[in-house]
């Protein structure tokens, strides 16, 4: 269980469904006749179309884009393509199908501006240990691109080096 802003998240790893504990939960549960597991009238609230749905689908919203904005910046045409694929097939992609055209549609500055927005300044206080990966493996990186100055075969270029890297087969027209 972990302790995330206001309220309490947690997930049973045994049927894979996921619960929210009010911060003002008043302990006091009703049995429900509908066959719902019980919940005061606070939790209940945070069920609503309003509340933790959209908190969940803008953060997916701003992970996804940080993803599709590396795979532009450092991928190969495949691997955003591979990215797309995957992200239309989600729960994300299906149920906010419309907004992530408007995201993919966007050019790589706007999605850079876009992601340096939403999660450029995400607080101490709200970074576990997936969200400080994210933010230094994915957003930070592309943070750092002039995408005005990125040209389509940057995709090539950086595959040419890491794999000179990881072959460690650098000469000197490398350096």
């Amino acid at each position: 269980m972990q302790q995330t802003a206001q309220h309490t998240y947690w997930k049973n790893c045994t049927d894979g469904k996921w619960f929210v504990r009010s911060k003002s939960c008043q302990k006091k549960m009703p049995q429900p006749t509908d066959g719902a597991p019980p919940a005061c009238s606070e939790c209940v609230k945070l069920a609503e179309p309003k509340k933790v749905q959209r908190v969940v689908q803008r953060f997916s919203a701003k992970y996804n884009a940080a993803r599709l904005l590396q795979k532009r910046l450092f991928g190969t045409p495949d691997e955003v393509q591979e990215l797309l694929t995957e992200i239309k097939k989600s729960t994300f992609g299906i149920r906010c199908g419309q907004y992530w055209k408007k995201l993919v549609a966007l050019t790589n500055q706007s999605l850079q501006t876009f992601v340096r927005a939403t999660l450029g300044s995400t607080p101490p206080a709200l970074q576990n240990t997936a969200m400080r990966h994210l933010l230094s493996n994915v957003v930070a990186p592309c943070m750092k691109v002039n995408v005005a100055a990125v040209h389509g075969n940057l995709h090539r270029l950086t595959a040419q080096f890491v794999t000179a890297l990881a072959n460690q087969q650098m000469t000197e027209a490398w350096i």
